[in-house]
């Protein structure tokens, strides 16, 4: 089996072992996943993603407020695009917000489904109860889970 989906953070592949929560989708991606618990955090790339977003923002603003002084821009323009601009920059870039790792199936607990979105209580790599909430998921997405869930509970 070999099955994907996509969900507000990024993508979930699934083979008959592990989910890998993946940005792109793209199988190639999960040949070197680590296994949650064991893969460095990836909170540099986080962090540069949100100063990123925020200097975009700072930039139109400061580009407006330019504009507006020589009453070449109405004042909507100041709330409005600064705001537009950051929303898609972040729409662009928020699969690269998600967390990138592998999760056996072995090691999930419980899932539990809740309109789109699926929380997955698992064993870490280092023996911890973990919690992930997958939000967002798409309609193949919870039909996916339903049936790993509903392997998960006869076994």
């Amino acid at each position: 089996m070999k099955e994907y989906f996509k969900y507000k953070f990024g993508y979930v592949n699934i083979d008959d072992e592990n989910l890998y929560f993946t940005s792109t989708g793209n199988w190639s991606e999960t040949k070197n996943m680590k296994e949650k618990g064991l893969q460095k955090q990836k909170s540099f790339k986080k962090i540069s993603i949100k100063v990123f977003f925020s200097i975009l923002v700072l930039a139109i603003t400061l580009i407006i407020l330019k504009h507006l002084n020589s009453g070449e821009i109405g004042s909507f323009s100041i709330i409005g695009l600064p705001i537009v601009g950051g929303y898609l920059a972040y729409k662009y870039l928020r699969t690269e917000l998600g967390s990138q790792f592998k999760l056996p199936i072995a090691k999930i607990n419980s899932i539990e489904i809740l309109d789109s979105n699926i929380d997955f209580v698992f064993i870490d790599a280092n023996g911890n109860t973990k919690t992930y909430q997958v939000e967002a998921a798409d309609e193949k997405g919870i039909e996916i889970i339903t049936k790993i869930k509903a392997s998960i509970i006869t076994n």
